[in-house]
């Protein structure tokens, strides 16, 4: 079994033509034709289906083209990893974080490690954690810096950073009176949109203590959210990190939530199947010791 067979079968199912597998590997067709059949002949299978001018894989063929895709993700990433230990100030680091410290946690401590290894390359994708969580597990990150509640998917290993407590934000017109849950049936509430890790959180909080809050308002950002508080339009839940700098202005309230907290921290996590390389290393030992 070779790599080239591999590479054959994903782009297979991927373009389902020989002439458009061969232009992209630079091969030939009839190399393709070989490698396809050889693929057959060690599995004893029949992986490839041809008709209407396209190739189709079987379901023998599709099975084994979702293993042909780890396999290559990971010779990928060796490579990557046997690069970077040439030298701890060189290669290049995959990061994925969810909104909350991509946004307010990373920006400062990603610019002290740059000046700390300035020939390392580094790039950072920010989605929802769950989104980040399935990159990692993929093995198409290396590290994701995610706000979360204390369980994780099985085969990752999760390190706690700092504690990210879901609170109330609202203006200092709602100001007065203590923040219950009759007073958020009241005024109103302004979350996330129901697939976003927070919003997540917050329909368990409810559920647990029985409560069916008045939602007035789903917003798909942070900062749309927050925006939406200062003006009166109703009492956000954000996380306490994400408000600090309304809070200090004055532009925002906090409280925290009433009957119930909602356990959430920002973690560090990786694969355990990835080989933590120095260059890695030295990232989860800056992220911890700040």
């Amino acid at each position: 079994m070779t790599l080239q067979k591999l590479k054959i079968l994903v782009l297979m199912a991927q373009h389902q033509n020989v002439s458009k597998v061969a232009h992209a590997l630079s091969l030939k067709q009839p190399t393709v034709t070989f490698h396809m059949k050889s693929l057959e002949e060690a599995y004893g299978l029949v992986l490839f289906e041809y008709y209407n001018g396209h190739v189709h894989l079987t379901q023998a063929g599709i099975a084994l083209s979702a293993y042909a895709k780890k396999i290559l993700e990971l010779y990928e990433e060796s490579k990557r990893v046997m690069n970077e230990f040439q030298s701890i100030q060189r290669g290049h680091l995959s990061l994925g974080a969810s909104s909350v410290p991509g946004v307010y946690v990373l920006p400062a401590r990603l610019g002290y490690f740059k000046r700390q290894m300035p020939h390392a390359t580094l790039s950072l994708a920010v989605e929802t954690a769950p989104k980040i969580l399935d990159l990692l597990a993929d093995h198409q990150i290396d590290i994701a810096i995610v706000s979360h509640g204390p369980e994780f998917p099985e085969g990752l290993v999760a390190r706690p950073l700092m504690s990210d407590e879901l609170v109330l934000a609202y203006a200092n017109s709602f100001n007065g009176s203590p923040m219950d849950l009759e007073a958020l049936r009241k005024w109103g509430l302004i979350l996330h949109s129901p697939k976003a890790t927070t919003r997540q959180m917050v329909d368990q909080w409810a559920k647990h203590i029985g409560y069916h809050p008045n939602i007035i308002m789903e917003l798909g950002a942070t900062e749309a959210i927050k925006e939406a508080a200062i003006q009166g339009l109703g009492v956000a839940i954000l996380s306490k990190k994400a408000i600090e700098k309304e809070v200090h202005r004055g532009e925002l309230i906090e409280a925290p939530l009433p009957s119930a907290p909602i356990p959430r921290g920002i973690y560090i996590v990786y694969n355990e199947q990835r080989y933590l390389t120095p260059l890695m290393t030295a990232f989860i030992e800056l992220l911890t010791s700040s």
